[in-house]
């Protein structure tokens, strides 16, 4: 983790060989799983609404940015892209750290549900170790869209491991204010309906 200056600039390049510390959940980690049903479209196939949703998971526009700003390379996510978070939060300062996307899902249909989405895990020197699932669902017979975070993470740095209650509220509040960023981006669009 580093701390930056407001005005100063997040460098991915020192995080892009860094090591994956998510690999593998302690008995010890927490396991999250957040849903939020967001809008309602036709029946069917994903329409306008549910690829606004997705290209904003994609493209990792999920926190309001008064809370987190992604550093990546311009275009949506892929395998292997290093994912720079930097939390602007804080007054004076902001934490910067990273993750590698592990894989990104389009179009993966399961029981009638239209699933898009990323998974990532955490990197030397993020304060939580762990992985993280960010997808917007749309069940094709009923139109409903879904956003959902699903997470197991412990401790990453000594910091957080003595913090360890503020850090589990904030990663609720982030998470909780991720899908309240999705469903507003949703009701943003022509067309939504909320019923």
């Amino acid at each position: 983790m580093e701390l930056l200056f407001k005005s100063a600039p997040a460098e991915l390049g020192p995080w892009k060989n860094r090591a994956i510390t998510g690999q593998n959940p302690d008995p010890s980690d927490h396991w999250d799983r957040y849903r939020r049903r967001l809008a309602v479209e036709e029946p069917g196939p994903p329409g306008a609404v549910f690829r606004q949703l997705s290209d904003c998971i994609l493209d990792y526009q999920i926190f309001p940015e008064r809370l987190i700003r992604a550093v990546k390379a311009p275009g949506p996510v892929a395998a292997g892209d290093t994912l720079g978070i930097r939390f602007v939060a804080l007054p004076l300062v902001d934490l910067f750290f990273a993750c590698r996307i592990l894989r990104t899902f389009a179009g993966e249909e399961e029981r009638g549900i239209w699933c898009e989405g990323f998974v990532y895990q955490t990197l030397a020197g993020h304060p939580e170790r762990g992985e993280e699932r960010f997808a917007v669902e749309k069940n094709l017979q009923t139109g409903e869209i879904w956003g959902q975070l699903s997470s197991w993470s412990g401790p990453g740095l000594w910091l957080t491991r003595i913090g360890k209650p503020a850090v589990r509220w904030l990663q609720r509040y982030a998470s909780n204010e991720a899908l309240k960023s999705l469903e507003r981006i949703a009701t943003e669009l022509p067309s939504v309906r909320l019923v």
